[in-house]
């Protein structure tokens, strides 16, 4: 993280990438911990894997309120055809 990696997480691409494996990996793991550790859900691995996917697409639109997609080929194709 201190050789490079702070510049490479301050673009958009990269604070999705996080926004996307924080709650992913978040939640693998709490269901890791609450099978192996405390009581075995009951659930099925297709539901354990369709959950934390699901999270991590709600991270994943989250980080679009936060940071908006650019416009900058929306304004340039604009501008080329004189709409603008």
């Amino acid at each position: 993280m201190r050789r490079g990696g702070e510049s490479r997480f301050s673009s958009p691409t990269g604070f999705r990438l996080i926004a996307f494996s924080i709650p992913t990996v978040q939640f693998l793991l709490f269901f890791a911990i609450i099978n192996g550790a405390i009581a075995p859900l009951l659930w099925s691995p297709y539901l354990w894997a369709g959950v934390t996917f699901v999270v991590g697409i709600l991270g994943l639109l989250v980080s679009y309120l936060l940071l908006r997609p650019s416009n900058r080929g929306m304004d340039a194709f604009l501008y080329r055809f004189d709409i603008l």
